[in-house]
């Protein structure tokens, strides 16, 4: 068993032992369309993937229709949040330049790599696609972008940044709305567990100002980064 599935594991059974003992779940998902907003790099998931998910999901977003279920084509795998969603949110424009510079020096030298969309898991706010990969190549790049980050003496939240190093991947794709039978929609997820969502090669990272539900509306790309020269 792989590190990453062990971490995977892990994070199953702690988050639904949390659900099942813990008090009823409040809804997470509050005004899909108000622009609070972010500012996070992202790599987005090809159409292809897209595909495999959303038949691969079909009978569990059916079975819990109140449920905020991203729409496939906007799933995608955060590799660093910057700025964590506030309202009122006014980006400084000086930052991108200083960002572009920063990403640029991590992500070209690092060569194409690739990621494995295998199995869902739960946290007590959210279903999440498993994300795999090798050789600790998407830890190393977040680390490497902290550090230049932090060094550069941008004015972001390092705490929210930091969280992003796990060991692991994940792509959100459901997120409560509203009150269900838990203990079913555990079993239903569990199903899934397993499933294997296909595979990709990351050449590319995006900048970008979004909200929680990379909903395009609110969806603003800054920059798109080259992983790899070759």
């Amino acid at each position: 068993m792989s590190s990453q599935q062990e971490l995977f594991d892990k994070n199953w059974k702690m988050q639904v032992d949390a659900i099942k003992n813990g008090p009823a779940i409040e809804s997470v998902v509050r005004d899909i369309d108000k622009p609070k907003l972010a500012l996070s790099s992202v790599i987005i998931i090809p159409l292809k993937i897209q595909k495999i998910i959303s038949n691969a999901t079909t009978e569990l977003r059916a079975k819990y229709p109140n449920q905020f279920f991203y729409p496939c084509n906007r799933l995608h795998i955060t590799v660093v949040g910057l700025i964590n969603e506030t309202e009122n949110f006014l980006l400084d424009e000086s930052l991108i330049p200083k960002l572009e510079e920063i990403y640029q020096k991590v992500l070209q030298p690092h060569p194409k790599f690739f990621v494995e969309l295998k199995g869902l898991n739960m946290t007590a706010h959210s279903v999440n696609i498993q994300v795999f990969y090798e050789n600790k190549v998407l830890d190393k790049i977040r680390t490497e972008l902290l550090n230049k980050i932090k060094k550069a003496g941008l004015k972001l939240d390092y705490k929210h940044i930091a969280a992003a190093n796990r060991g692991f991947g994940w792509s959100t794709m459901m997120r409560f709305r509203k009150g269900e039978d838990l203990n079913q929609l555990i079993l239903d997820v569990e199903k899934l567990r397993e499933q294997h969502f296909g595979e990709f090669m990351v050449n590319e990272v995006v900048l970008a100002v979004t909200n929680k539900y990379f909903s395009e509306k609110n969806t603003r790309i800054l920059r798109r980064f080259e992983v790899g020269l070759n």
